[in-house]
């Protein structure tokens, strides 16, 4: 099992030293299976070096997944991106039935800038899920990864699908609700619509595992305040990370005016 993550560079900061690349590379040589986020700039000579003490890793443990999880966090951390696809990749050939390989190709495509790529990425994910539950998760990554670009229309194509899974998988009826209740706000049913809102928030989600979908809320806020109201408090039960943004919408609200959902 992977050690939980340490944040390297955080240590040094409390410790009041500069970042040490060589302390990062005998972390990296000498526990390797711990996701250490150190950036190293692609052009930095430290950068070499640790991917040759990666590969060294790689090829004396070549079935370890989590040195091989954890250097393509550390590449993609670094920007190395191309470098971490191709680790990713290496994942997938030698198991292909986990899905965190191709989740992290859809990632790292996007942050390369590189959508169309990321997209095919996450369909091919949903594609390679071997069982139902993990479909549903990968369904459940896409529609999040849709998300960031607004792709309505594609995400519609699965929208049902997440909805049928039931509240039994959370995350899945928490946007299978809201993409469809904004198919229905475009369809001029915003009473339909107002009732996927209400349900999205009620999905029994985790605290602090997930981040709500404010795009329902923002198409319904000047028609049915009463429904996002419930919603941000519904959501408040397992949305931690952020109480001031929360406190704000609920100032919003209460005050009569329009919150700036994210």
């Amino acid at each position: 099992m992977a050690t939980k993550p340490i944040d390297a560079i955080g240590e040094f900061a409390r410790a009041g030293r500069p970042y040490d690349y060589a302390d990062a590379l005998r972390r990296i040589a000498e526990e390797p299976g711990r996701r250490w986020p150190i950036r190293i700039p692609i052009a930095h000579e430290a950068h070499a070096d640790a991917l040759c003490l990666w590969i060294a890793h790689l090829e004396a443990s070549p079935t370890d997944f989590d040195i091989l999880e954890a250097a393509i966090v550390f590449f993609m951390v670094a920007k190395s991106y191309d470098v971490a696809i191709e680790l990713a990749e290496r994942g997938i050939a030698l198991d292909a039935t986990a899905t965190r390989w191709t989740s992290f190709i859809g990632l790292l495509h996007h942050q390369a800038g590189r959508p169309a790529e990321a997209i095919a990425a996450f369909e091919r994910h949903v594609a390679l899920a071997p069982t139902p539950a993990t479909r549903i998760a990968a369904l459940v990554d896409f529609a999040r990864f849709l998300a960031l670009f607004d792709d309505r229309a594609r995400a519609r194509t699965f929208a049902a699908e997440l909805y049928a899974a039931g509240p039994e998988h959370p995350a899945a009826w928490h946007l299978g609700n809201t993409m469809l209740g904004c198919a229905a706000v475009e369809a001029g049913d915003r009473t339909t619509a107002a009732a996927h809102l209400v349900a999205a928030g009620l999905a029994d989600i985790a605290i602090g595992t997930f981040t709500p979908d404010f795009r329902l809320a923002r198409l319904l806020i000047e028609t049915h305040r009463a429904e996002v109201a419930a919603f941000v408090e519904a959501v408040a039960r397992w949305w931690t990370s952020d109480p001031l943004l929360l406190d704000g919408y609920r100032r919003d609200l209460a005050a009569g005016e329009t919150p700036r959902f994210r």
